[in-house]
């Protein structure tokens, strides 16, 4: 009948109304609740912190990915630290450094690391790889104020050479490294011309009297590209190849005009059958 046709059973009308209520859920799942991130854009927000992690990641310094917590220059406390790391590594502290650092006590705007083995003060004891290892150690907090380093006629191998690197990488205000007449070889040379990107100030470096060769040679003459303030370079002695005479005029001829001074002293010839 009409009239019992018209009439709605209170049970199915409930059930309509919890289905419609099943419907808003499912949109207000589908489309987010107000004031929240939809899925999409959750996902576009977690990209641009994920982007900015990274670059925060590309700014830390430090070899265990660790940022570099720079402390500021106290010559006294940076004196105390290498005694104590010497006693602790159970080695005599190198005398001419903590001269060095007692002469200085009041200049604190600037640090050097200069210890040249043709000194007669320093002849009968001259700089060896564990004795830099500790000095580079001490120092790692202090890398943004070292200015100069020269470290000529020493006991300094690829070691030294690897440990000097992870230091001066984070010494953007160095202007001049003199290792002249060491022990150092092709494998050191990459260690030093790769930490030497980073500092553009750099205008003169002196690798007179080492053993890097020619692969050696090729890897710091690339720094020419990049170092428009190097107004010196000394390669001389490093029984270097045609190949690499060529390749250092190649750089100066087409990227390089800067630079005042070269030394490319004694070079190895080979006749080319």
């Amino acid at each position: 009948m009409d009239g019992e046709n018209d009439q709605v059973d209170p049970a199915q009308e409930q059930e309509e109304a919890d289905f419609g209520d099943m419907g808003d859920a499912g949109d207000e799942e589908k489309f987010g609740m107000e004031g929240e991130p939809m899925e999409g854009e959750e996902n576009m927000d977690w990209g641009e912190g994920e982007q900015d992690q990274q670059q925060n990641e590309g700014n830390m310094g430090g070899n265990d990915g660790n940022p570099i917590e720079y402390a500021e220059l106290v010559k006294t406390e940076v004196l105390g630290l290498y005694r104590d790391m010497c006693e602790e590594a159970g080695q005599e502290a190198n005398e001419a450094f903590c001269v060095y650092l007692e002469e200085t006590f009041d200049e604190n705007d600037a640090l050097d690391i200069v210890i040249q083995g043709n000194d007669k003060y320093n002849f009968m004891n001259r700089l060896t790889d564990k004795q830099l290892i500790l000095i580079c150690q001490t120092l790692e907090r202090y890398a943004i104020y070292i200015e100069d380093v020269d470290l000529r006629y020493n006991e300094l191998t690829d070691v030294g050479a690897k440990a000097l690197g992870d230091l001066i990488a984070k010494s953007p205000r160095l202007l001049g490294l003199n290792l002249q007449g060491n022990q150092i070889k092709s494998d050191g040379a990459q260690y030093l011309a790769e930490a030497l990107k980073n500092c553009t100030n750099l205008q003169m470096l002196n690798l007179n009297g080492n053993k890097i060769k020619t692969n050696g040679t090729m890897m710091v003459t690339e720094l020419l590209f990049s170092h428009d303030k190097m107004l010196s370079l000394n390669l001389g002695n490093n029984k270097i190849e045609h190949d690499g005479i060529i390749g250092i005029l190649s750089v100066l001829n087409s990227s390089n005009y800067t630079l005042e001074e070269l030394n490319i002293d004694n070079p190895v010839y080979r006749t080319i059958c």
